[in-house]
């Protein structure tokens, strides 16, 4: 797998010591801990992926925007219906690997929606 990423111009890097990861919005800071972040880089352009357990916080007036160990936030579950990858990831599967969006959607559905990974499987077939 490695090798055919290399071929398509894909590399990837693990981002070492990273504790937590902090999503801050205007409403609610998201922080995801223990946090494993790693980086995809192709054509330039980086996708950052973090896996870990999200928490989320809302935000108050004044309220420091560091997580707290005095009120544990409530665990954030995302819907079982939610998409495992984007519209942009089933885009950027349908052009590196020269698939139909449906090709490419089944591709990301196997592959736990890693775009990547879809990207091997269907060149290397």
């Amino acid at each position: 797998m490695a090798r055919a990423m290399k071929q398509l111009g894909i590399s990837t890097e693990e981002i070492e010591g990273v504790d937590e990861v902090v999503i801050r919005t205007r409403t609610k800071d998201i922080v995801i801990r223990p946090a494993e972040v790693s980086v995809m880089i192709q054509q330039g352009e980086r996708t950052w992926q973090v896996n870990g357990t999200a928490t989320e916080r809302p935000k108050s007036a004044g309220a420091p925007s560091t997580p707290s160990s005095k009120t544990p936030a409530p665990a954030s579950v995302p819907p079982a219906d939610a998409p495992l990858f984007t519209e942009a990831d089933v885009k950027l599967v349908m052009e590196q690997a020269g698939v139909d969006e449906k090709a490419a959607t089944a591709a990301l559905r196997d592959a736990g929606g890693e775009p990547a990974a879809a990207i091997v499987k269907l060149i290397e077939g």
